[in-house]
């Protein structure tokens, strides 16, 4: 009887609390890299605010990649309140070559 007291309890904070303004994820990061030092970087202004991307291959087979989106405070044309934050994400790869 306590445990589907505390398992109600815990599925009614994660609909009510985890209820962002808004939600926009970002780019996928394939950076295709094949050989030692390829390099990859990209920047890009979207919808709401700029991401960009980079991609270096460490050695033949071992990579790394790393994300950043910042979103802007505001609202769109058609009033929609845009939200805002920034992210930043970081990764390693295998390269199969």
């Amino acid at each position: 009887m306590i445990m589907k007291k505390v398992i109600l309890i815990i599925l009614g904070f994660n609909l009510i609390g985890c209820a962002p303004e808004f939600y926009s994820p970002n780019r996928v990061n394939i950076p295709e890299l094949k050989n030692k030092n390829d390099l990859k970087v990209s920047a890009a202004r979207g919808y709401l605010g700029l991401e960009t991307q980079f991609a270096y291959a460490i050695t033949k087979n071992i990579g790394v990649i790393a994300n950043y989106a910042n979103y802007l405070d505001g609202e769109d044309e058609n009033g929609f309140d845009a939200g805002n934050g920034s992210g930043i994400e970081f990764g390693g790869e295998f390269i199969n070559s």
